[in-house]
């Protein structure tokens, strides 16, 4: 998938595609302000970011339980470490990505907010 000037790894095409498809079936008020507010540039980036920040999630769940169950460090926990930090710049990065489409594609209007 590619936005106008973001591309997107395949992961996160297949991500923000299906999260696209659920947001068409269910037209919900966030969803339709999410819409209004970032376009359609900055919708599927921030489907990206969710993306990263579930991994997050997933991978520092099992750096908690090996780290419980190892009684300590050892260097799984250290390399599990690692891979958050970087799931993390990556869900950071997408949403300055989104932050900067939503601000292209509204312009001058102000973000509504509920």
């Amino acid at each position: 998938m590619r936005t106008s000037r973001n591309r997107l790894s395949p992961p996160e095409a297949w991500f923000s595609a299906g999260m696209l498809r659920r947001q068409q079936a269910h037209r919900t008020a966030p969803i339709l302000r999410l819409e209004r507010n970032y376009g359609p540039e900055g919708v599927p980036l921030i489907a990206a970011a969710l993306l990263w920040g579930w991994c997050e999630i997933l991978i520092g769940v099992l750096f908690l339980v090996l780290l419980v169950a190892s009684g300590g460090g050892s260097v799984l926990t250290d390399i599990l470490l690692g891979l958050v930090g970087i799931l993390f710049c990556l869900a950071a990065f997408r949403i300055r990505q989104a932050a900067i489409a939503g601000r292209r594609f509204r312009g001058d209007r102000p973000i509504v907010k509920r």
